[in-house]
């Protein structure tokens, strides 16, 4: 008899190792004029991408990968859906994508040797300091299959303060 205990959960906050097994993941953050930018001190107002490219460098094809993108409650989602210009702005589509309050779930297969980019268009709506959430990408029916980025204390300041003491 064998027995696996598997736990799950999200942490308040702590320092999340980055993992990855059989699946490499980068996540970026761009201004709108698709600028690198950090994504640690934001003003307030300011639209910015964060872009999630998952790899698949096995000689394996991978179906029902799930991809969940959890933000601070600082933040809002962008509806890309009902905007034309703005989804102009994102890149690979996904096989099902759910929105939430604050989260996107990403649905998709990757073949071997694939990369596949996804885009979120976010606003740093509401001044304070939050967390974020890790960025993680797994299998669905395989827990051997996932690729984890860590989070950090993120702030959205007031439009025009100085941000160079920041």
């Amino acid at each position: 008899m064998f027995v696996k205990v598997k736990v799950d959960g999200i942490p308040l906050e702590s320092d999340i190792t980055e993992e990855q097994n059989y699946l490499t993941m980068k996540v970026k953050y761009l201004n709108m004029d698709e600028n690198s930018i950090k994504p640690y001190v934001l003003e307030q107002g300011s639209d910015f991408i964060v872009e999630v490219e998952v790899y698949n460098p096995t000689s394996r094809n991978f179906q029902n990968l799930a991809l969940s993108q959890m933000f601070p409650s600082g933040w809002e989602i962008r509806n890309t859906r009902m905007d034309v210009n703005a989804s102009q702005l994102l890149k690979d589509r996904p096989t099902y994508q759910d929105f939430r309050d604050d989260r996107v779930y990403s649905y998709f297969d990757l073949n071997r040797g694939e990369t596949k980019k996804y885009r979120i268009i976010l606003n740093a709506s509401y001044l304070g300091e939050f967390y974020l959430p890790i960025t993680h990408c797994e299998a669905m029916y395989d827990n051997e299959i996932f690729s984890r980025k860590a989070g950090g204390k993120v702030r959205v300041v007031k439009a025009g303060q100085d941000l160079s003491g920041l």
